[in-house]
């Protein structure tokens, strides 16, 4: 079915490293194109930070959820016991952390199991003291996104530590490693993590290593570039070692818990679009209509079928199109299409627009 946007859609059985999973192999970045890059720090602690996460709403950090309990006793931090420093336009550790603000209150994704081997729904939302008016959130990916597909090039970020035993235990200056995002069969194989994780897990990175989250960026984001910006795909989650052949990072994927942070971060909701299709000698084309006040639309596609079935339902992807409002392709005989829209503003998205259909028989 991808054939009709082809061109748009251009670690194992050791304990793994949680809190302390961290950037291996990558590049410092040399301007601030990451200002809602986020440490998270204990007040009660001597380190500068021991976690990381991303502003998604002026007043909300997404991070991991093993940052936010102690590993030990899985005790859950008290709000009061957190900090967090946003990046804006400072690149340093020092410098980002002379403004620490404070947390009003922690929340854990009901389904986080507080396993040390394979933390599932391993995702938290940190609700800051005062909302972040200076900087525009990261976007999240939708949940029918393709950018979280096998092959996609993502970038982890961080300033965990560089090399698996280097000192000090973390880098001054924001790192960024270009990764490629690995199927889970590969990432289940025996050499690998051997079965052990399911579909709300991505893995990224390369089979002889060299490029990886390290100590101290654990909760950080993996995020992809694209035409319309930085998007969100997921989290540093855990893995096995730093790099090392045949174990790839590990991340909680943002896409399979898009509804659970929606739920927490919009309180206002956003006014679905009405779509329109036409179609004449081949081409297809869909526009909708304006909606006030907000960032963008997603247009959504999916195979017809009669009724609707599993292979509609199974394969429903997006794009997101920015402030465009209106789409034009050419169909091959026998396609066959539901298509829908969807606004957005920040984070937070409207339900589907009435759906249409369009088809070349």
């Amino acid at each position: 079915m991808h054939r009709l946007f082809f061109w748009l859609i251009a670690f194992c059985f050791s304990l793994p490293v949680h809190a302390q999973l961290r950037i291996i192999g990558g590049s410092t970045v040399t301007q601030p194109e990451f200002p809602w890059a986020v440490l998270i720090s204990l007040a009660k602690d001597s380190r500068p930070f021991y976690c990381e996460g991303t502003l998604i709403a002026p007043e909300w950090i997404l991070t991991a959820a093993h940052c936010t309990y102690d590993e030990n006793t899985k005790i859950i931090y008290r709000a009061s016991e957190l900090m967090v420093s946003i990046a804006e336009n400072n690149l340093t550790v020092t410098a980002i952390t002379q403004t620490p603000r404070k947390i009003s209150s922690i929340i854990l994704h009901p389904q986080h199991n507080f396993d040390d081997y394979i933390p599932y729904a391993d995702m938290a939302l940190l609700k800051l003291e005062t909302p972040i008016t200076t900087i525009t959130p990261v976007r999240l990916a939708d949940t029918y996104t393709s950018l979280d597909e096998a092959g996609v090039m993502a970038t982890v970020l961080g300033w965990g530590q560089p090399t698996q035993h280097s000192s000090p235990n973390y880098s001054e200056i924001l790192k960024k490693a270009d990764v490629p995002i690995v199927s889970l069969n590969i990432c289940n194989e025996p050499r690998s993590y051997n079965g052990t994780l399911d579909d709300t897990l991505l893995c990224a990175g390369y089979a002889q290593g060299g490029a990886d989250a390290c100590l101290g960026d654990s909760g950080g984001g993996l995020v992809v570039n694209t035409a319309t910006g930085w998007q969100q795909i997921a989290l540093v989650s855990f893995g096995q070692g730093c790099g090392l052949a045949n174990y790839y990072g590990v991340y909680t994927r943002t896409t399979t818990y898009l509804s659970f942070i929606q739920s927490h971060i919009c309180t206002q909701s956003v006014i679905a679009p009405t779509i329109h299709v036409t179609y004449a000698d081949g081409i297809a084309t869909a526009y909708w209509d304006a909606v006030e006040n907000v960032d963008g639309y997603y247009l959504y596609f999916a195979p017809y079928s009669n009724p609707m079935n599993d292979q509609t339902l199974n394969h429903i992807a997006s794009i997101a199109l920015g402030q465009q409002r209106y789409f034009i392709t050419a169909l091959q005989p026998n396609d066959a299409y539901y298509v829908a829209v969807s606004a957005y503003r920040g984070n937070c998205t409207s339900v589907f627009s009435n759906i249409e259909t369009t088809h070349n028989f």
